[in-house]
């Protein structure tokens, strides 16, 4: 399970931002503050709308590629078909939370590693033509700026 850099979802092979999706409604369903993953657990400081927000850019970017997520993953306390809705109680993100960075783990350096990582998952992968447009972008994350 990995929650890419903010930046990189355009640029997100098919199959990773499929698999974006898949690990964004697992962590806002059952999942949420239970992810036994290192790699995770410093997502659990931030409220779940933070997720709910992020995983709304991801489907924005699905839909963008002519894909359509459900609709119900839009709705801010959805869990999915199996979890129970969250209430208000929950603390709501900001008005003015920042896209650019949303969480602050994604700063420059952690985009240069994850785009580093995304330029070795695309030698070992098959990409499909629209996802070969893709490998340039990646590469100009990778260098210092």
């Amino acid at each position: 399970m990995q929650i890419w850099h903010l930046n990189l979802l355009s640029v997100l092979p098919s199959k990773l931002l499929l698999a974006q999706h898949r690990d964004c409604c697992a962590l806002r369903g059952k999942c949420w503050g239970r992810s036994n993953k290192p790699a995770l657990r410093w997502l659990w400081i931030y409220p779940i709308t933070a997720l709910e927000f992020y995983h709304l850019l991801v489907m924005d970017e699905m839909t963008r590629r002519g894909w359509h997520p459900n609709i119900q993953w839009r709705k801010t306390g959805y869990r999915g078909k199996k979890s129970t809705a969250l209430n208000s109680e929950w603390i709501p993100c900001p008005d003015d939370w920042p896209r650019s960075c949303l969480f602050s783990e994604h700063g420059a350096s952690e985009m240069k590693r994850q785009s580093i990582l995304l330029l070795d998952w695309t030698t070992t992968h098959t990409l499909n033509e629209k996802d070969l447009i893709f490998i340039d972008k990646i590469k100009s994350y990778t260098h210092d700026n």
